[in-house]
């Protein structure tokens, strides 16, 4: 079985891949792809049990997963919205 430090770099890597394909202005962005990575990610982080400060950063991105469509508009939104991800990757 794997351990929770297992789980947790896997959903910060795909972290790292939503907010890389969401940050990238120079392509336009595939909502399916950006979702498809925050799901597994948070898919992967439900696998444990989560203490306080993780359940909070869980609520954090289940709000910005659902703020996505609207993000991809505008490119200054688009780059604070991968922000906020990349910041609960980091304070996990």
């Amino acid at each position: 079985m794997r351990d929770k430090e297992f789980y947790l770099r896997a959903v910060k890597m795909d972290l790292l891949r939503t907010t890389k394909v969401v940050a990238d202005l120079k392509h336009s962005v595939s909502e399916e792809e950006a979702k498809e990575f925050l799901l597994h990610g948070l898919k992967d982080l439900g696998k444990n049990k989560l203490n306080p400060q993780e359940k909070k950063l869980q609520q954090e991105l289940i709000e910005l997963k659902k703020t996505l469509p609207e993000c991809l508009k505008d490119p200054h939104q688009r780059l604070r919205w991968a922000e906020k991800v990349l910041t609960v990757s980091c304070r996990l």
